[in-house]
């Protein structure tokens, strides 16, 4: 018999091994991911984790729903259901959804198999790319690094939660000062090489501005990448895309990208 239940503190280590068996990731992500998830939810004051089903008390499908205090959203992050479950798929999708009623939901990441089974619940492609911001002129703008004691503060500020890999830059410009947050991520899934800088959130985002983060970034040795289609240079980055039921806003400060240890 199938039973649908929360993630919950009681389970939320059952979940981890679950991911761990199933994903084509160390373990040492799901575990540094998961830490990083039950300090984002007593951040968040998020109701659970997500939810799961089991079969004869066994886990065979989870999905965990991150609470965006920026956006006021819910987005879906690492669903799997087992193989020999997969006609449940359906189902417990639906409950999903059913406990979401009229909320924003967004999805990272979307694979194709991914867009196809959730589009059936209203999500369509709002983004199909990220994309890596090349800068064409020299910076007019210079920046600076904030102390993590001084980052804290501005991300509570802001309502994004400070995860690992992230950073605060600032920027004084005719004595205005303008805050912008990055997530480092890496380009390999043994999280080494962190030489993405993913824009958490700017204080400006107009063109020029986005110009010169650009350029900072290669100075210290990242590439910019945002999910801004302005109209500065820049190569998309296909594989990832998000799926939303409502208007997609500009900046994903608390997902799975900027909470989990990618």
């Amino acid at each position: 018999m199938y039973k649908f239940c929360e993630i919950s503190k009681d389970n939320i280590h059952e979940i981890e091994n679950f991911l761990i068996l199933n994903f084509n990731r160390p373990k040492v992500f799901w575990k540094k991911s998961i830490y990083q998830y039950i300090k984002y939810k007593s951040f968040s004051n998020q109701k659970n984790y997500g939810y799961c089903y089991y079969f004869n008390n066994k886990i065979v499908a989870s999905i965990f729903l991150i609470y965006d205090t920026l956006n006021n959203s819910f987005s879906l992050s690492s669903m799997y259901v087992d193989a020999k479950h997969r006609s449940k798929t359906i189902s417990f999708v639906n409950k999903v959804f059913m406990k979401l009623k009229d909320e924003m939901i967004l999805d990272f990441t979307a694979t194709e198999k991914a867009k196809k089974l959730f589009s059936h619940f209203g999500l369509k492609e709002a983004c199909n790319s990220l994309y890596i911001k090349i800068p064409s002129k020299p910076s007019k703008i210079n920046f600076f690094k904030l102390s993590k004691t001084e980052s804290l503060k501005i991300c509570r500020e802001k309502r994004i939660f400070y995860s690992n890999n992230m950073r605060v830059i600032a920027s004084d410009c005719s004595g205005e000062t303008q805050y912008f947050i990055y997530k480092d991520i890496s380009i390999t899934k043994n999280n080494y090489l962190r030489c993405l800088a993913f824009l958490v959130y700017a204080d400006n985002y107009e063109k020029n501005t986005i110009n010169d983060l650009s350029m900072h970034c290669l100075s210290v040795g990242k590439v910019h990448i945002d999910f801004i289609d302005d109209l500065n240079l820049k190569l998309k980055l296909k594989r990832f895309s998000v799926l939303a039921n409502k208007s997609l806003p500009i900046f994903h400060g608390n997902s799975e990208l900027s909470i989990f240890d990618f």
